[in-house]
């Protein structure tokens, strides 16, 4: 029905909400309709945002259509609430998954974005092309999580320039977390020739990958290369980490 809708010219009269007590927002839809919906309400007082983006059938394996997101931006800059400092994404077969924290060790998230699409080289140019307009609400970020569960994406993961293009809307991060098996993968977007693009995390100071980990001799050479450039950070190996946030963590 929804679809049948959709462009045509109803002759309904809109009114602008404020819904003073209004505390969590949560959408699970097709990202069309959320900006049309955005502009026409004010939360005052929220807490929490929570958005579901649910594909047409036709993009499931494919990428998404191309929208731009001002309104959801400009919403989200409205709730003074959400703070942002420390971010969690999560690749998984079939979906994309990001809890934004009010700061580090928080146990509850603000901010929830998940996006239903097909696989990991998609999902990380689908979560990209959405932070690329909300990178402003995200400029205080400076925790980054990036984890994979899957088989081993060595053939068909992202390309480097995929990653960089996700990377680019947490420029100020000064420690980034990397987990899972995609950590070869993942290390290619920051070198060129074995030199470290210098456009990627500028402020990074903490790298942390598994121990153990394939790519670990690719991010010795980052580390080492944005030293010798002036720029000093450090490499932590540790233990893989435990399971993905749980509902009792969220």
């Amino acid at each position: 029905m929804a679809h049948e809708l959709e462009g045509q010219q109803l002759d309904i009269p809109y009114t602008h909400l404020t819904l003073p007590n209004l505390c969590l927002f949560e959408f699970d839809g097709e990202i069309n309709y959320l900006e049309t919906l955005l502009p026409w309400m004010t939360t005052p007082l929220l807490e929490k945002l929570q958005i579901t983006f649910l594909p047409y059938l036709s993009t499931l394996t494919g990428p998404l259509p191309t929208y731009t997101f001002p309104s959801l931006l400009q919403f989200m800059r409205k709730a003074d609430v959400l703070g942002f400092s420390s971010a969690k994404f999560l690749f998984n077969v079939g979906r994309a998954t990001v809890w934004v924290y009010p700061r580090e060790g928080a146990r509850v998230y603000v901010f929830y974005l998940c996006i239903v699409c097909g696989p990991f080289g998609l999902q990380v140019s689908d979560m990209a092309s959405i932070f690329e307009d909300l990178s402003p609400a995200f400029s205080t970020v400076d925790d980054l999580t990036i984890d994979y569960r899957g088989h081993n994406p060595m053939n068909e993961g992202p390309r480097p320039v995929q990653w960089r293009d996700l990377l680019r809307s947490f420029n100020h991060a000064k420690t980034l977390h990397v987990h899972g098996v995609f950590a070869e993968n993942f290390s290619r977007s920051l070198l060129s020739d074995r030199e470290p693009l210098p456009e990627v995390l500028p402020e990074l100071q903490v790298l942390e990958c598994p121990v153990g980990c394939d790519a670990s001799a690719a991010f010795t050479t980052f580390v080492h290369a944005r030293n010798a450039a002036g720029h000093p950070m450090c490499l932590i190996l540790v233990d893989p980490p435990g399971c993905s946030p749980t509902s009792t963590d969220l």
